[in-house]
């Protein structure tokens, strides 16, 4: 597991304004069976409720946790549909799965979470501006343009790209996602450098360096934690294991007095 706060010297109770606490999981520390053993918070995937229901838990009780201690949060969770949509909730949000690849809130003690197991994870703020946003980003998104989407909707709360971070998840890397020409084409033509040399020889796609210049371009700074989801057994992988769960990357906002 992943964890840190934004901004990373944020100092309770001390320092007054908002701030945010943010958690990447892996695979370890559930309550899940089986293929979705043992931390799978995707409930779409074969799970029993039950369990998924409880390694939310798991997670909102994490998350609250890092840095200085806090209740734990509220989840409203995002089930990724390779799209650019964008959702916008609030405290009055559910653990419902909302059919969207990025999500992102004002309100705090509401934790807004991507999942994934191989696409890339992102999680969003400007504490400045009192914003937060959580994102899932496969090949389709680098082509449709779910960054962008995410950021604009983050700047329509007021955020400015200026104060805005980004902390980037684990994901599959290039060398481990070979794909086919017209695939490597279709991203080429969005993301150039996304597009690199997989192991058998043939292009590959890496999620995370598209990201990462996506968001560069929009001048977000960011980060990455994790490594690559395929070589990782500690992690999801839809690509390696067909059946397994997904990873959350969850991000909440604070506010102190």
């Amino acid at each position: 597991m992943w964890t840190g706060v934004i901004p990373a010297d944020v100092q309770m109770p001390i320092q007054a304004g908002w701030w945010a606490q943010y958690a990447f999981t892996d695979r370890l520390g559930g309550v899940s069976a089986g293929e979705f053993s043992s931390w799978n918070v995707g409930v779409h995937v074969g799970d029993e409720p039950a369990s998924v229901h409880r390694n939310r838990e798991l997670l909102a009780e994490r998350i609250a946790q890092v840095g200085v201690a806090q209740p734990a949060p509220k989840l409203a969770v995002l089930q990724g549909v390779h799209g650019a949509d964008v959702i916008v909730v609030d405290s009055n949000a559910t653990q419902s799965n909302s059919g969207a690849d990025g999500i992102v809130t004002t309100s705090t003690g509401l934790a807004v979470v991507a999942t994934a197991a191989d696409c890339v994870p992102m999680v969003l703020a400007d504490v400045t501006a009192g914003v937060v946003g959580a994102a899932h980003c496969g090949w389709v998104g680098l082509t449709v343009g779910i960054v962008d989407a995410v950021v604009d909707q983050m700047l329509a709360l007021g955020a400015k790209p200026r104060n805005m971070v980004a902390v980037v998840g684990p994901a599959i890397c290039g060398q481990c996602y070979g794909v086919p020409d017209e695939r490597a084409e279709q991203v080429r033509q969005f993301v150039p450098t996304a597009v690199v040399q997989a192991r058998n020889g043939g292009p590959g796609i890496d999620g995370r360096i598209g990201v990462l210049a996506q968001l560069s371009a929009r001048r977000v700074s960011a980060t990455t934690v994790g490594g690559c989801t395929f070589e990782d057994l500690d992690l999801y992988s839809y690509r390696r294991d067909g059946s397994t769960g997904r990873l959350g990357a969850a991000i909440v906002l604070r506010y102190a007095q």
